[in-house]
């Protein structure tokens, strides 16, 4: 095999195997509505890898999980891409404070939360909150979750 330089990392491993890598992991990413536990994404490397030695297929799959573009990371190993993941990881901050959050504390929060590769401004925070149809919009600036039209809380309709 030759040494490739993919997406600012050296990896020895033949480009088409590599791709085909990233492809199954970024398919498994994409249905998950949230972020991604490492041994399911390993189980679909491992798959797309074939023969090689569970050492190798994990060090593949980490380089794939840390080196590909659009795939984002939790300090706790959660893969996710940010288009899909990043408004479940929106809704947990918001679920754990338990009241509305202005949208910068939102993003100070979400950002304690990833990897510094992972990390994103105030914009793309506020883009999610404002696209996604489990947040509201409260007083300027301030976001929480929508409640569900049935959902009780302490005897009262939410």
């Amino acid at each position: 095999p030759q040494v490739i330089c993919r997406h600012g990392s050296f990896v020895l491993l033949d480009a088409p195997a590599l791709a085909h890598v990233e492809a199954a992991v970024i398919r498994r990413l994409a249905r998950g509505p949230g972020p991604v536990p490492f041994p399911p994404l390993f189980r679909v490397a491992s798959a797309a890898l074939g023969h090689r030695p569970p050492e190798t297929r994990h060090r593949i799959t980490r380089h794939v999980l840390d080196h590909t573009s659009g795939i984002c990371a939790t300090d706790d190993g959660r893969h996710f891409l940010f288009e899909r993941g990043a408004a479940a990881l929106l809704a947990d901050i918001l679920r754990r404070y338990g009241r509305p959050l202005h949208f910068r504390a939102i993003t100070r929060e979400y950002n304690t939360l990833v990897k510094p590769e992972s990390r994103r401004g105030t914009g793309h925070i506020l883009d999610i909150l404002r696209r996604s149809p489990h947040f509201s919009s409260q007083t300027s600036g301030y976001y929480e979750l929508k409640r569900r039209p049935n959902a009780t809380r302490r005897g009262y309709k939410t």
